[in-house]
C-alpha cells in the first residue's frame, strides 16, 4: 500500500540517500569531456564540406550607408549612425562548376588547415 500512496523508499545507506540523479549519470557515463580544438576534427566538417564545395555562395557586396545628423522636418533632431546592407536581397548560390577557381582555393585553404592541425598533434 506504500508503493501505491507514493511513500515508499527502499532502504539505503546515508552516502547513497544524498547522492543526486547528475551524480548517477556523471558515474555511468562514458563520454569523455569536450576539449579545445574539437570542433576542428574531420568528423564535424565532413558532411559540410561536399555541400560547401558543389554550391558556392555569389559574392554580395555589403554596401555601407552613413547618414550624418541632421534635424527631421527642421525640427527633430535626429542622430547620426552607420548602417550595412547586402546590394542584393537575396543570397544566390552557383551552379556546380560555376565557380571552379575559388572551389580549388577554398580546398587548398581545407587541406592547408587539415594538414597543419594533424602536424600539430
Amino acid at each position: 500500500m506504500d508503493v501505491y500512496r507514493g511513500k515508499f523508499q527502499p532502504p539505503q545507506s546515508a552516502a547513497s540517500s544524498r547522492e543526486t540523479a547528475r551524480d548517477r549519470l556523471e558515474r555511468a557515463s562514458t563520454a569523455r569531456p569536450i576539449a579545445r580544438g574539437d570542433e576542428m576534427t574531420q568528423r564535424y566538417w565532413s558532411a559540410l564540406e561536399p555541400m560547401q564545395q558543389r554550391f558556392a555562395r555569389v559574392p554580395n557586396p555589403d554596401l555601407v550607408m552613413v547618414v550624418y545628423p541632421h534635424l527631421a522636418k527642421g525640427r527633430y533632431p535626429v542622430p547620426g549612425y552607420v548602417t550595412v546592407f547586402p546590394m542584393y536581397e537575396s543570397t544566390e548560390y552557383a551552379m556546380p562548376g560555376e565557380v571552379a577557381e575559388e572551389l580549388q582555393q577554398g580546398r587548398a585553404a581545407f587541406s592547408r588547415g587539415r594538414t597543419a592541425r594533424e602536424a600539430g598533434q
